[in-house]
């Protein structure tokens, strides 16, 4: 399946976009009555020196020198029916002693979505192609470069056609579907799943102080090799805006799902409240909580910003549906930098464009580099925590997070095999830093510290640590070269080990 959406899917999906758009698609950025349709290719050649290739198929201690040749695109709309990204690229990566180990890494993030009846009938398409550790207890690296047998390319693709609809003069409708399935690779095939869901939702129209809703969903999932489950719910909800800043909810109803049934479905009485506080655009607070079958869910959120800090935590427990929902990655630099210049460009594609500059002339990856969640097997009920914070300095910047998360299997009649197997409960904690300090126009410095820790509630437990210093230089206003050191220290009572090694890169943007 990875081969299929990384031939076929991503190029479709940027077809789809050049043809919404109605621009010629080999224009790079065009303004189209005010909105930008872009094409962005680019390459890069990558080279990592290290002594210790750390696959636990090879003596500890082997060097070996890995080059990295990457092409991709990105392409993004703003115009027409049809709107959204596309990012995609492929990696080959070639190994001087060990040419076993010569790999084809795909990469793809995409969102479109397609307008089909103005206002009306909405088709969102999403698809990814990710390297995902399949367990949270076993070989980590540090870098998605230097091959370990934990990992895996998972590809996932969901389709979701929405109805928007006005009944009378003050009732909202909203009908959707989503069909979604999920490719481990052949790694993890127990985590192949495919989900399929429908919901509806009945609201008093907004703005009026007193609001009212009724939602009801179905969630079917189907497990290649593991079990089908399926969850009903349906909920009436009622809210109250005591004045611009404060939202107050309440909420209750029925759930029925199979998750600790071989056959029929047990039922359940399901409530919950919650509140939505914002005293100013530049800070927001939402806490809802809910009792439900499993227990409790709750989502907790705040965000606030300043001109030169971002501060982002949020807290959440429920189930999840297979890999496409466990196996997650941090917030990264683009969502806090993307977020620190909304009020300094309130257009989205131009301070996407801002964004990304800024991170190429500051050597910054758009997303967190830092290995979290694993695949699962089954439904499972995680906890997950994340602080984020994000300090602009006129030359230097500053990021650090720190995650937590908790995960034991809620369907207690499969047997399919995972981390979550036989009740077992799930432990993952990290923390990382990222300095970047400008040296001059053109050049810049930065260092990552990072670590992770892995632990089941038998007592088996994994340390990640590492810690890498590059100092990049802007060769020309779409050219940037890096070159960087790396120490990292895997401890583990299986495969651990200790690797040093040089990087280097030189990328071309079009």
């Amino acid at each position: 399946m990875q081969r299929q959406l990384s031939g076929a899917l991503a190029p479709a999906l940027a077809l789809a976009l050049a043809a919404g758009a109605q621009v010629p698609a080999h224009a790079q950025a065009q303004e189209t009555r005010g909105r930008t349709f872009e094409v962005t290719p680019s390459v890069s050649l990558g080279q990592t020196v290290t002594d210790n290739q750390v696959d636990g198929t090879n003596p500890s201690g082997a060097a070996e020198s890995i080059t990295t040749l990457q092409a991709g695109v990105r392409v993004a709309s703003r115009t027409g029916r049809i709107t959204g990204n596309v990012d995609y690229s492929l990696t080959g990566v070639m190994y001087a002693r060990d040419s076993r180990s010569n790999d084809l890494q795909n990469r793809l993030q995409a969102n479109v979505l397609g307008e089909l009846v103005e206002r009306r009938l909405f088709v969102e398409a999403l698809a990814s192609i990710s390297q995902q550790p399949i367990s949270a207890l076993a070989q980590q690296t540090a870098d998605g470069v230097v091959r370990t047998r934990n990992r895996t390319e998972v590809s996932t693709l969901a389709l979701r056609p929405r109805l928007e609809s006005r009944l009378g003069s003050d009732i909202d409708l909203q009908m959707q579907a989503a069909l979604s399935a999920t490719d481990t690779g052949g790694a993890a095939a127990t985590s192949d799943s495919t989900n399929l869901s429908g919901s509806f939702k009945l609201a008093s129209a907004t703005g009026g102080k007193f609001g009212w809703s009724l939602d009801g969903t179905r969630n079917y999932v189907d497990f290649d090799e593991g079990r089908r489950t399926v969850d009903d719910r349906l909920t009436l909800g009622l809210s109250l805006r005591t004045d611009v800043d404060w939202l107050f909810r309440l909420r209750g109803g029925m759930e029925a799902n199979n998750f600790r049934r071989t056959e029929g479905k047990s039922q359940y009485e399901t409530w919950g409240a919650g509140f939505l506080w914002t005293p100013s655009a530049r800070t927001r607070f939402s806490v809802d909580a809910d009792r439900r079958a499993f227990g409790h869910s709750h989502t907790i959120s705040l965000e606030h910003r300043s001109r030169q800090s971002v501060w982002r935590y949020s807290d959440s427990q429920d189930v999840t549906r297979g890999a496409a929902d466990t196996a997650a990655s941090l917030v990264g630099a683009f969502d806090l930098f993307n977020q620190l210049y909304a009020s300094q460009e309130p257009d989205p594609v131009l301070r996407e464009q801002l964004v990304d500059n800024l991170l190429q002339r500051n050597n910054l990856q758009r997303d967190s580099q830092v290995p979290v969640g694993f695949l699962t097997s089954a439904v499972t009920l995680q906890r997950r925590q994340e602080l984020s914070l994000l300090l602009q300095g006129q030359r230097t910047s500053v990021i650090a997070s720190a995650f937590a998360s908790d995960s034991r299997r809620v369907d207690t009649q499969s047997s399919a095999v995972d981390d979550t197997v036989a009740g077992n409960d799930v432990r993952q904690r990290g923390l990382t830093f990222t300095l970047s300090h400008r040296l001059t126009p053109s050049a810049s410095l930065s260092v990552l510290a990072s670590g992770t820790r892995g632990q089941e509630s038998a007592g088996r437990r994994t340390d990640l640590r590492s810690v890498s210093a590059f100092w990049s230089e802007r060769l020309g206003p779409r050219t940037n070269f890096s070159l960087g050191v790396r120490h990292a220290e895997y401890e583990a009572d299986i495969d651990p080990y200790i690797e040093n090694a040089v990087i280097a890169n030189l990328s071309l943007r079009f």
